[in-house]
């Protein structure tokens, strides 16, 4: 790869297809890229690389370091070698496009994040280099996640007015919970769950078991009613639990 690779410029469309592509393909946001030990059951070879990267598969779809060995050992395309962005592709990464540029506004007010200041030059521009290919492929995860956060903030909002305390302070409950949210608290190292009952009450706990409620919709808890207030986000009632055990 050439000094001119890098400062080359590429259409910023193109370039998000291709990273909407690589997470599709990988169905995760891969940093490196994952090798096996040895060769197709030889374990004196060199390791083989398993998946690759996001950004190497935005690279391999735009003709850079494209793999020498293209086949495996039954004359299949090596994982990762074959990409090409489809119709999806392009239209998810115009949303994407238009998400990040209807946060200038946002910007304007200084309430960017340094991530979403270099996303914003890179859309600004309309054109991205090669440097720039690993914040992309990161983009996409981002995306999700903020779109998710942002589509359960108006369902709490929207919550928020009917919802009702559930039972009295000291009280236990048994709850069928649907979790909105799980958030990672880093300087507490536990998650904030936010959740609502089958009536749409809305709650929230602390929890360090965050392996009984991850990737679930809906559980069924037994708790100690902690605290009733008025949630200072959405203005709506909430109760707080505490000892929280799925039952």
């Amino acid at each position: 790869m050439t000094r001119s690779d890098f400062n080359a410029t590429h259409p910023l469309q193109d370039v998000m297809a291709l990273a909407v592509m690589a997470q599709r393909i990988n169905n995760d946001y891969l940093t490196h890229d994952e090798s096996v030990a040895g060769v197709y059951g030889d374990l004196t070879a060199p390791p083989a690389v398993k998946r690759y990267s996001n950004k190497n598969l935005m690279r391999f779809g735009m003709g850079y370091n494209l793999p020498n060995k293209l086949t495996d050992e039954d004359g299949n395309p090596l994982y990762g070698t074959q990409n090409v962005a489809d119709e999806e592709d392009l239209e998810q990464a115009q949303e994407i496009i238009s998400y990040y540029q209807g946060l200038m506004l946002k910007a304007l007010s200084s309430q960017v994040n340094s991530f979403e200041e270099k996303v914003l030059h890179i859309v600004q521009e309309n054109a991205v280099s090669l440097k720039d290919f690993g914040i992309l492929a990161s983009l996409i995860k981002s995306y999700t996640r903020s779109v998710a956060r942002e589509e359960v903030e108006l369902e709490q909002r929207a919550l928020s007015a009917d919802s009702q305390h559930i039972g009295a302070i000291g009280d236990t409950v048994e709850i069928d919970l649907t979790i909105m949210r799980m958030n990672y608290i880093q300087k507490l190292d536990c998650h904030v769950v936010n959740g609502k009952d089958e009536k749409g009450n809305l709650v929230v706990f602390f929890t360090s078991k965050d392996r009984e409620f991850m990737d679930k919709e809906q559980v069924n808890i037994r708790a100690r009613i902690k605290r009733q207030q008025v949630s200072s986000y959405h203005s709506g009632k909430e109760t707080v639990l505490n000892y929280v055990k799925v039952v």
